[in-house]
């Protein structure tokens, strides 16, 4: 305040004791007490109702609606308050719930896209000819429009008002109700009547998505006599609600011709709207669920001889976990389908725009798969899934089984991978886990440059597979082949868009919406395509590339198979004597090696242009820069990750680990190197934690400037006085005071050999529970501390009185006063 700082002085009554009295003191605490439990049962209560009673209800009353009407009247009390696999029943009503709540959430996003996309066409006719039907239809259109503005003009009005009044309620709804006075922390009662309606509306739900398609997908395959291969899935409760919603989709799509044909428009329209999100569902559940579940299999399939499997082991699991081999395999296809797409996309950074035409650009702004399969035909989406299949089946055929076949003909011992990870020295399996995690993986995972070597690498088998087939024109655009500069292209594309839409170049663009319009009716732009110059026997050179392909696919594919696994074996044996080893390590190090060479080719390659003085400048100037800063780098490694990561780790051996492991009456035998190791460790989790949630204070200020500038621009000397000299203080002390105390002063106090051996195993832990109980003791004198003064406040305080906070400054006021 008038700038300078200020505070507020309470102002007691002149009566108020010096110290409170004990009564006052122990009734603050009694309430104190008194409103924690209270607290404390209610919190309880709001636990247990919506992580218990809420699943448990949840999961059996839907298991009660499938078991038939007899059961509901007899058996469905006595199953829902049974005490037997609570916790089972527990997991899947949380699972149930949130299922449902993900998909209400998805049919309401869906349902606003499918109104943003527009609704007016109808829902089974081709793009193509729906433009034609809107272009020669038109008056048509026109009359049906104002047929239909006829029906509404009487009922517009109060359907407004109507969506007006909801409008509003919404909105004074949601200002009301907040996500405590929901799940009942604002300490009301009100969240048991939202327990209710969770219970209510999820059962609803089942109702209405679960229960009805699969009682019509049951009355289906009984009267077709196809139950019985259904229970041979062992998801045959799944397999019947799909079918069921298959059938529904049908029938919906019948109702809805039929509506149209008797101009039902409501019914039309809510019957289109309802086919046409069971449409995108099914979509979606097949291309996101079952594609990549088919290539997770085909791909397990091709890949057996990798660890030595029969497909009879891979259906034995299967009837084992079936659950688990099919999320495994799925996960499997995801990640293939993933890194398929990641290709695809560099494959259009390279390669002439339109050579990837027959697949979708997921890139492209303009993508819209839900659009998409709202607006094509199913059709249309069959022949894509089948396409999709094929290619992948392929793909996966000549990368994955025909390099394995040709490995166990010319290279029987590089298979079988080792995929168990058994070891007669442990502690070098955890070195391996810990070099994995810590340096090899994010090193891999860290590699900006992979991207541009891989991009480098298909141009140039792009360069010399189009020179040896005359078909580079075809491959490269011109602007990475250098034959037509970029205004060239720019002026070419224009005239093709041009001449495709009918339109003057001059016009082009002011008709940008025509192209935009047939992107959106499924049209496709000459944009997205760069002309080329066909060769003769262009089929018969398509064929040759096609082969060559394969051959490069194989031929990459057997590289990647057998020279990192192959590099990392002999390593592993430089560095163990051994053999067997776990292959998860071998191919992480060998990989590791390998990009470390290919970074260092990269390198080196580009210094071959420059003369012998150029490369002997280079030289100084790494000798004097690179190598000073790696030289600080390597020193504050091994006085951080070195030292006192040690002596973190001994020091949480000492206190921690050995007292829970090792018994009264027997003797730690430490392993250095896993101590060490388990420092480490240590010291990376408490730096990350430094940084992102520790005090402000100069060791945290240390690490992020560490983390800011980099190795290259440390400051060792702030780095090694603000964080490692501290921290070596402070465990040198942890580790060295109890030692003395215990091997120095007892025996002047007479203490014998054994009372310091039990000593000596007791004394860290020891000194770790009295700090534990100085900082719980510090913290409960606070909150004494801070109820003793509310208390003061309560009962003696009369106001604040606004004071100045700089003492010093009204000294010198006073001073220059006087004077």
């Amino acid at each position: 305040l008038c700038n300078h700082q200020y505070k507020f002085t309470p102002v007691y009554h002149p009566d108020m004791p010096t110290i409170l009295p004990i009564r006052e003191v122990a009734s603050g605490m009694a309430y104190s007490l008194l409103k924690a439990v209270r607290c404390w049962i209610h919190y309880s209560i709001v636990v247990f109702s919506w992580l218990i009673v809420v699943p448990l209800a949840s999961c059996r009353i839907n298991r009660s609606l499938f078991k038939g009407p007899s059961y509901w009247i007899w058996d469905f009390t006595a199953d829902l308050f049974k005490a037997q696999d609570v916790y089972a029943d527990c997991i899947q009503g949380l699972t149930a719930i949130m299922l449902a709540l993900c998909v209400f959430i998805s049919l309401i996003w869906l349902r606003e896209q499918i109104l943003i996309g527009g609704f007016q066409m109808p829902v089974e006719i081709h793009p193509e000819e729906a433009a034609e039907n809107m272009r020669a239809n038109q008056p048509f259109a026109g009359e049906i429009a104002g047929d239909a503005a006829g029906q509404g003009a009487e009922e517009e009005a109060g359907v407004e008002n109507e969506n007006n009044w909801q409008l509003f309620e919404w909105e004074r709804a949601g200002e009301e109700l907040t996500w405590d006075r929901l799940f009942g922390f604002d300490g009301s009662l009100v969240f048991l009547e939202h327990v209710f309606w969770v219970i209510s509306l999820n059962t609803l739900f089942v109702l209405l998505f679960v229960m009805w398609p699969f009682y019509v997908g049951y009355f289906f395959s009984s009267a077709f006599n196809i139950t019985e291969y259904m229970k041979a899935a062992y998801f045959d409760g799944f397999i019947t609600t799909v079918l069921g919603y298959f059938i529904l989709g049908f029938l919906l799509f019948l109702c809805h011709a039929l509506c149209g044909a008797l101009r039902l428009v409501r019914f039309h329209r809510t019957l289109g709207m309802c086919y046409l999100m069971l449409k995108v569902v099914l979509i979606v559940l097949i291309e996101v669920g079952v594609f990549p579940l088919f290539c997770g299999w085909w791909l397990d399939m091709c890949s057996l001889p990798l660890f030595a499997e029969t497909p009879e082991s891979r259906l034995k699991w299967f009837y084992d976990a079936p659950e688990l081999s099919l999320f495994v395999h799925w996960l499997v296809g995801m990640v293939y389908v993933f890194y398929f797409a990641s290709f695809i996309l560099i494959l259009r950074e390279v390669m002439r725009p339109g050579v990837l035409w027959f697949l979708r650009n997921v890139n492209d702004p303009d993508f819209n798969p839900i659009q998409e399969m709202v607006q094509y035909p199913v059709i249309r989406h069959v022949r894509r899934f089948l396409a999709s299949v094929l290619v992948f089946a392929l793909t996966i055929l000549i990368c994955v089984y025909c390099p394995f076949r040709i490995i166990l003909r010319f290279m029987p011992s590089t298979l079988p991978y080792r995929g168990s990870n058994r070891s007669d020295l442990p502690f070098l399996s955890l070195f391996f886990e810990l070099l994995l995690l810590q340096v090899i993986l994010p090193t891999l995972l860290e590699q900006s440059h992979t991207r541009q070597i891989l991009k480098v690498l298909i141009f140039r088998w792009c360069k010399v597979v189009g020179k040896l087939l005359g078909l580079t024109d075809y491959l490269l655009s011109r602007e990475n082949n250098g034959a037509v500069p970029r205004e060239q292209q720019n002026d070419r594309g224009r005239h093709l868009l041009a001449a495709e839409f009918g339109v003057l170049e001059e016009d082009l663009d002011r008709n940008l919406g025509a192209a935009h319009h047939m992107l959106l009716i499924g049209g496709r732009s000459s944009t997205q395509h760069q002309p080329y110059v066909k060769p003769p026997y262009f089929l018969f050179r398509i064929i040759a590339l096609l082969l060559v392909i394969c051959v490069s696919s194989i031929t990459f594919s057997l590289i990647a198979l057998t020279v990192p696994v192959t590099i990392g074996r002999k390593l592993m044996h430089c560095i163990t004597g051994t053999d067997s080893h776990y292959e998860l390590y071998t191919l992480s190090c060998g990989l590791y090696i390998c990009c470390m060479l290919i970074r260092l080719f990269t390198v080196s390659f580009s210094y071959i242009p420059r003369d012998f003085n150029m490369l002997a400048d280079d030289a100084k100037a790494w000798l004097s820069t690179v190598l000073i800063n790696w030289l600080r780098f390597v020193v504050a490694v091994i006085s951080y990750f070195g030292l006192v990561a040690f002596m973190f780790g001994f020091l949480v051996e000492l206190m921690i680990v050995a007292p829970l492991r090792v018994p009264r009456f027997g003797t730690a035998l430490p392993c250095l190197f896993m101590i060490w190791l388990l420092g480490a460790f240590y010291c990376k989790i408490f730096c990350v934690c430094m940084v992102t949630i520790g005090p402000n204070w100069r060791m945290r200020h240390a690490f992020e400037t560490l983390y800011r500038d980099g190795p290259r621009n440390m400051n060792l000397q702030a780095f090694m006085t603000n964080a490692v000299l501290p921290l070596f203080l402070l465990f040198g002390n942890l580790l060295a005071v109890p030692y003395t105390i215990v091997y120095a002063i007892f025996p002047i106090l007479g203490c014998d050999a054994e009372d310091q051996l039990q000593y000596g195993k007791r004394i860290y832990p020891g000194m770790l529970s009295f700090f534990l109980l100085f900082v719980f003791l510090a913290w409960q004198f606070k909150k004494v501390k801070a109820m003793m003064g509310k208390i003061r406040n309560e009962r003696y305080l009369l106001g604040q009185r606004l004071v100045n906070f700089d003492s010093k400054r009204d000294e010198r006021a006073l001073s220059s006063l006087v004077v």
